[in-house]
């Protein structure tokens, strides 16, 4: 299933034009370890994939704040490279080859049923779908597909599966920036198969049920479902914690990045509010009423997204939701949307090692999308 990834997109010059040219590559005793690099809007994060006797694991870490406008009317790569290289030099260790993906919010991803067929038809077939569900001429997309499996009866089969886009000009920018930086980028990845392989697909044994994962980023949060280890859902919620970094600005009346550091030093969800106010301190409340109000927003989409699921999937209920990504270190935050979602949420682990130690030690959870990607030629 997931060999048909979002995967390997090489850059390289043909005259004066790119091209595109393969989409997956095994990985290779001896090979280089690749490194992934997860371009945040706070932070760069990257993540050295090594194998070891005991399998593959997190050997380097690095991280260096992403500059305020590189996103700014497209890529500012100059800025944006002298950070990424910053970035990979906090690692402390030799990087050459990079894995990263691209945000949310510049990826078209779209679930499609078709009839089973043979291969030999099923590539134009996939065109087909992708001219009917995406309202941008193909011709100026990267245009991929994975399939996620099949449902229905034994004569009315059909395969899930996923559709993804990305503009033709953002891959050709990621390839201009990681060479700026002196790196090559040997694939552009798709978030959510990068948390596949976090907390699926890097376990010995995959985990049984039906699981949801939040990774809350600062502008978008990825929500993704997983089925007893396979990816059966993703879909990008536009809303991050930087709606209860506003939320915190407007009721205070400072400005953003007062407000940042508000949310990281004083920032925290307190458990059974009703119960504790009275001997809670007043400003502490209040920080807890404009955080509640900023995830607000948050919380409605991912019910929405969990109902929709629900209406699909009727079999297989969510069970529980995991936590990842920098959002997901505001403290209180898993008791809070336990209470909200009415499933047990809690923090993510690994099924890689990092650093050093057993599964999970030395884990951030804002380095989840990195590690995923770190993994994805040992892991698939």
């Amino acid at each position: 299933m997931q060999q048909g990834v979002l995967g390997v997109i090489r850059r390289r010059m043909d005259t004066a034009a790119w091209r595109v040219n393969r989409w997956w590559r095994q990985w290779l005793p001896g090979k280089t370890a690749l490194a992934g690099v997860d371009i945040g809007t706070r932070e760069i994060r990257v993540a050295k994939a090594r194998a070891t006797g005991a399998g593959i694991e997190i050997a380097a870490i690095g991280r260096f704040p992403t500059p305020p406008d590189a996103f700014t009317d497209g890529i500012r790569s100059e800025q944006l490279a002298l950070a990424l290289k910053q970035a990979v030099q906090s690692a402390g260790t030799e990087i050459d080859e990079a894995v990263t993906t691209i945000s949310g919010d510049k990826l078209i991803v779209r679930h499609v049923r078709m009839p089973v067929m043979p291969d030999k038809e099923f590539d134009q077939a996939v065109r087909w779908e992708a001219s009917r569900h995406i309202p941008v001429p193909l011709e100026e997309l990267v245009l991929r597909h994975i399939r996620l499996g099949e449902s229905g009866t034994e004569k009315t089969r059909q395969l899930h599966v996923l559709l993804v886009a990305a503009p033709l000009k953002t891959v050709h920018d990621f390839y201009n920036l990681f060479q700026q930086a002196g790196l090559r980028l040997a694939a552009i990845d798709l978030p959510a198969v990068a948390l596949w392989r976090v907390f699926a697909g890097s376990y010995k044994v995959p985990p049984a049920g039906t699981v949801a994962v939040l990774s809350i980023g600062a502008r978008a949060t990825h929500f993704v479902v997983l089925q007893d280890g396979k990816l059966a859902l993703t879909r990008t919620i536009m809303v991050g914690g930087d709606a209860v970094t506003e939320a915190l600005a407007k009721t205070y009346g400072v400005d953003f990045s007062v407000a940042q550091r508000m949310k990281e030093e004083e920032g925290e969800i307190l458990v059974a509010l009703g119960e504790v106010a009275a001997t809670t301190e007043p400003a502490q409340v209040q920080i807890d009423f404009a955080i509640r109000a900023g995830m607000g927003e948050l919380v409605r989409e991912i019910k929405r997204s969990l109902s929709w699921y629900q209406s699909q999937s009727r079999e297989n209920p969510v069970q529980r939701a995991i936590l990842c990504g920098g959002g997901a270190k505001l403290r209180g935050i898993s008791a809070y949307l336990t209470e909200e979602l009415g499933i047990p949420v809690d923090m993510g682990i690994p099924g890689v090692r990092v650093r050093t130690g057993g599964s999970g030690e030395g884990y951030d959870p804002s380095l989840a999308l990195a590690i995923g990607l770190a993994v994805r030629e040992a892991v698939g």
